[in-house]
């Protein structure tokens, strides 16, 4: 039978052990896990609020990103439980509460951080005479909402009027083209894949116009055999290969591309005349 001192023992080793994995479990949550399982929000940890430097999005906001900027923010509101802090549905406890108004300093301080920390330097100017996230985020979207706009609004135009001219490298042109699109559905902008080609085959040479039109004109896809519309991606990687194929052929050169090109155009666009009336 055990004495009590031995019962005391074995009591207080089964408690450490339990506080011991307790904390382990802690330590190895993420965020995320603590929001579903109803944990003290992230800001009132103090393990959490060291790692606030690391809350970054792709790229910090300057002149150009609003729009992709603003949805990557939001979501870093939520996940940490301040956007409340942000579009102003969060109302400060009166100061007769002081731990609620504490409570409610912390969150706003912590959604001010992530914000200041995913702006470039020359943004701070907005944001530096802000007292609450509310403000800064106002602040924000007035400098910048019109303004993604009129980015958005000069990209497309660019995307639109990228030419290439005989002699340019054509896979260089053509991810030119992709990267303007890529920048487009970042700032929030679709360009949807059937105007996407569209856009890219109006921009080629005129040499190409008899390539692309065999292809597109079918309409195929290339691997399916299903008869569904070419992806863009089938095109790019058609593109590509001619443009490679075309590079190792001798003598083709600039007086040949236009030489080809003449005589393409007038092969693709001929048709019969109608006789003229003789005169009476």
């Amino acid at each position: 039978m055990s004495s009590p001192q031995e019962n005391m023992e074995q009591t207080s080793a089964t408690v450490s052990t339990d506080t011991s994995a307790n904390a382990n479990i802690t330590n190895t949550m993420s965020p995320e896990d603590m929001l579903t399982q109803g944990q003290t929000p992230p800001y009132l940890q103090p393990r959490f609020l060291g790692a606030l430097g690391s809350w970054k999005t792709i790229e910090p906001l300057d002149d150009t990103n609003w729009v992709a900027w603003k949805a990557h923010m939001i979501s870093m509101f939520r996940v940490n439980r301040v956007w409340g802090h942000c579009d102003g549905t969060a109302i400060p406890p009166p100061i007769s509460d002081p731990n609620g108004f504490d409570e409610w300093s912390t969150a706003d301080e912590v959604a001010k951080l992530l914000i200041t920390g995913n702006i470039k330097f020359l943004q701070h100017v907005h944001v530096s005479q802000a007292s609450t996230a509310k403000q800064m985020r106002e602040n924000l979207t007035a400098v910048h909402e019109i303004r993604g706009q009129q980015s958005i609004t000069a990209l497309r135009r660019t995307l639109y009027h990228t030419k290439a001219v005989e002699g340019d490298d054509i896979v260089a042109h053509v991810n030119k083209m992709r990267s303007h699109q890529a920048t487009l559905h970042q700032m929030g902008s679709i360009v949807n894949d059937e105007d996407f080609k569209s856009i890219l085959v109006s921009s080629l040479p005129v040499t190409w116009d008899v390539f692309t039109a065999s292809y597109l004109g079918s309409q195929t896809g290339t691997g399916t055999g299903t008869g569904t519309t070419m992806k863009s991606q089938e095109l790019v990687a058609l593109i590509r290969d001619e443009y490679n194929r075309r590079k190792t052929v001798p003598g083709f050169d600039e007086g040949t591309r236009d030489e080809m090109s003449s005589s393409m155009t007038m092969a693709a666009q001929t048709t019969k005349r109608p006789k003229g009336k003789k005169r009476a």
